[in-house]
């Protein structure tokens, strides 16, 4: 699923046909997805659910539809016919709506995936236009010396982005 249009990442930056735009968009909309890890848009997946002796059981994250049973508040399922055991539920996940923080954040992501063209020109401020050209296949894979990061530290590779995305990453660790 795209996080933003092609139009929002050409405002971005990003230049090429509609294709690699697009398919820097969704290389981009991954990047979010496991920077965040969450899924933003609906999606639907197969979520195994353990129920009680009731039939109630308990998702694991935020649902908006399930292929069967009834879909409770608060994450809860009552499986069909109230039957205990382990289900495999067919849901639609995900957020209805795209925040804005992350349609802006997958837009400036697919600028830099989708750069303008290199050229010996400089704009009105005297900087560079575009990406010189790499020396070596190398340079390409690995544009910067390795940097040393915690265990648990996650990127996108931009700290303007990650700034952008830091209310909806999931799995946060908070020290109060």
């Amino acid at each position: 699923m795209m996080y933003c249009t092609i139009d929002l990442a050409k405002a971005a930056g990003a230049v090429g046909t509609d294709q690699e735009i697009t398919t820097a968009i969704e290389t981009a909309s991954r990047v979010v997805d496991d920077y965040c890890r969450w899924a933003f848009g609906p999606r639907e997946a197969d979520i195994e659910v353990l129920c009680g002796t009731n039939g109630l059981g308990r998702f694991n994250r935020p649902v908006t539809e399930v292929s069967e049973g009834t879909l409770l508040p608060g994450r809860y399922w009552l499986a069909p016919f109230g039957l205990s055991g382990t289900y495999l539920v067919t849901v639609t996940m995900g957020e209805v709506t795209i925040p804005e923080g992350v349609k802006h954040a997958t837009a400036r992501l697919a600028g830099i995936y989708c750069p303008t063209p290199f050229t010996a020109e400089a704009d009105s401020e005297g900087q560079a236009v575009g990406q010189p050209p790499t020396s070596n296949p190398q340079d390409e894979t690995d544009p910067s010396p390795p940097r040393q990061r915690g265990a648990g530290d996650r990127t996108t590779g931009d700290p303007t982005v990650d700034a952008w995305l830091e209310p909806y990453k999931a799995n946060r660790v908070m020290i109060g």
